[in-house]
């Protein structure tokens, strides 16, 4: 019986043992060494230096990089720093997506430290245990409460980026910078905007207005004047076949960026008559045609009824809008015109935009504080504007980075230039707050 004892003692003891040891294994196997970090650091780079060129259409040279931790305590993040162009981005280690970029550098000043990444504008660095805000210096928590707090969250953000990418992890990565991206070992870095992918078939920098409807140079856009603005408008068929003059986006009117957004969105069904989203009761309505360069009362116009319908049912006469209201505001105004077979719906950030815009379904989306990138004139470059409030566009293509993964949404910004394609909008995926489709 003595013998048993002393034999389970052992046998208890190797178990706890092989346990331990397979244990401390686990533990080492999450912490990389310093060359495993500089290899990812050496791939996360290049990849986000070729992506950042095209974006750009300029040489992007990452001459400062920082891993970054996210609350899985994991590496998954790089920022990349050029310091010439006073640029930074921040590249998904195991997607290949560029989570956000800007001017700057989010992390200056704190590239000694352990520094962890919670998604857009929000930038930590660890000391002595516990997380610190870098925008303010002020303490945030606790790591081991951070990771207790936001471990879901990190994970969910990470496979959202993988669901829409075909890289699933960092050798995946690898394996691609080594075969696509190094040539004798020197990186290779292509120049020029990734092609655009459109809802429908429409060549990449064309003049794209609600979609499809007008193509041309910026001259040639006929204009009208409405009650003191200038706004473009576009000829189409409807019923009987006589000829309509309609705007092709109304006014934005005190912010109503999602209203004008809407309009835009209800109007690209009715004109390629796929669904019957503007009744005939408020063609009738509309009793002047526009002529170029004329001046017209807003009362005339369809899609400025539309605007005015759509505003009716939205709180604040449709500014301040959100993702949510603007969705209700469609659906009421459907419902008050009879409107059966298509209904809006919303979700957050930018689920649902690349499989809508896939099956020749624009959208609207939803974004605050970020870049925005416009065509000019000459079809070839463009121009950055930072946006700082939120604002609503009417969103129909995206394009495809270097890996094959999303990157930007192509939207339509509501606004008019005689130098500029407000038509042709870019706007990085990470930017996107919420959006708004149709279901028929």
């Amino acid at each position: 019986m003595k013998k048993e004892k002393v034999l389970k003692r052992v046998i208890i003891s190797v178990i706890l043992a092989v346990l331990l040891l397979l244990n401390i294994t686990i533990l080492v196997g999450c912490n990389y060494s310093d060359k495993e970090v500089d290899s990812l650091r050496e791939c996360g780079t290049m990849l986000c230096d070729d992506i950042m060129s095209k974006k750009l259409g300029q040489t992007f040279r990452t001459t400062t990089n920082k891993e970054l931790y996210d609350f899985t305590r994991e590496f998954n993040y790089l920022l990349c720093y050029d310091k010439e162009l006073d640029c930074y981005a921040i590249i998904n280690m195991n997607s290949g997506s560029i989570m956000e970029r800007s001017s700057g550098n989010v992390y200056e000043g704190y590239l000694n430290y352990k520094c962890y990444y919670g998604g857009f504008n929000s930038y930590f660095y660890e000391n002595d245990n516990d997380l610190y805000n870098i925008a303010d210096g002020s303490l945030f928590t606790s790591i081991d409460e951070a990771v207790d707090m936001f471990k879901d969250y990190s994970i969910n953000l990470m496979d959202m980026s993988i669901e829409e990418s075909k890289f699933k992890c960092k050798e995946d990565i690898k394996n691609y910078v080594d075969t696509e991206l190094k040539q004798d070992g020197i990186a290779i870095t292509k120049l020029g905007r990734d092609k655009a992918n459109f809802s429908d078939d429409v060549l990449y920098n064309s003049f794209v207005l609600c979609n499809s409807m007008y193509r041309g140079p910026v001259s040639n856009n006929p204009t009208c004047n409405v009650e003191g603005y200038t706004i473009g408008f576009s000829e189409f068929n409807k019923y009987d076949g006589s000829t309509y003059y309609d705007t092709l986006f109304p006014v934005n009117r005190n912010g109503t960026c999602g209203i004008v957004a809407a309009t835009m969105l209800l109007q690209y069904y009715e004109r390629h008559e796929l669904l019957n989203t503007v009744p005939a009761s408020i063609y009738n309505q509309a009793k002047t045609s526009l002529r170029d360069g004329g001046y017209y009362y807003t009362s005339d116009i369809v899609s400025e009824i539309v605007h005015n319908k759509i505003a009716a049912h939205h709180s604040n006469g449709g500014s301040g809008s959100t993702y949510v209201s603007v969705k209700s505001a469609i659906n009421d105004y459907f419902k008050e015109y009879g409107i059966t077979g298509i209904s809006a719906t919303s979700s957050a950030s930018w689920w649902g935009l690349k499989s809508a815009i896939d099956e020749g379904d624009p959208c609207i989306i939803f974004v605050g504080l970020c870049n925005l990138y416009y065509l000019n004139n000459d079809l070839t470059t463009y121009q950055k504007e930072y946006l700082n409030g939120g604002h609503a566009m009417y969103t129909y293509g995206y394009t495809l980075n270097a890996v094959n993964v999303v990157d930007e949404y192509i939207c339509h910004a509501g606004w008019t230039s005689d130098s500029h394609f407000y038509s042709m909008t870019y706007v990085a995926k990470t930017a996107i707050a919420g959006n708004v489709r149709m279901l028929y």
